[in-house]
């Protein structure tokens, strides 16, 4: 970590993460400072109270995040995730070629052109062949 001077909280890439009457100060809130290893604040919790204490903050960060989300955060609308022209012509140009190979494959079984796989019956080669259409 880079320190600077007698203020190591001030580390240009932040490494630490500095709280002052509920409000951050400095620092990334993220999954390795909350919990995701044995330095993370929901640990230092457990380890330095107990396990109701950790259970108590997650429980306080989750209504902060739920509001946060629900005042600040983001909504979408049926606009948001419904396909495109484009897109919808790319989806039925992969689906219609899928459809044309299974035909061919099943022609070809019908017919007996289709090779057979090696220790494998007709039957299972055909249905190998569809599955990795």
């Amino acid at each position: 970590k880079d320190l600077v001077g007698p203020y190591p909280w001030m580390c240009p890439n932040e490494g630490w993460v500095v709280f002052r009457d509920s409000e951050l100060m400095c620092g990334n809130v993220g999954k390795g400072t909350l919990g995701g290893s044995k330095s993370g604040l929901l640990y230092a919790l457990i380890r330095s109270y107990d396990s109701m204490a950790a259970a108590e903050a997650m429980n306080r960060m989750t209504k902060v995040c739920t509001r946060w989300l629900s005042s600040a955060g983001f909504s979408i609308g049926l606009v948001d995730v419904t396909p495109d022209a484009e897109l919808e012509f790319e989806k039925s140009k992969q689906i219609g070629g899928g459809f044309d190979k299974c035909s061919d494959l099943i022609t070809r079984y019908n017919k007996g052109t289709l090779e057979s796989r090696a220790g494998c019956t007709p039957e299972e080669s055909v249905e190998s062949e569809l599955s990795n259409v």
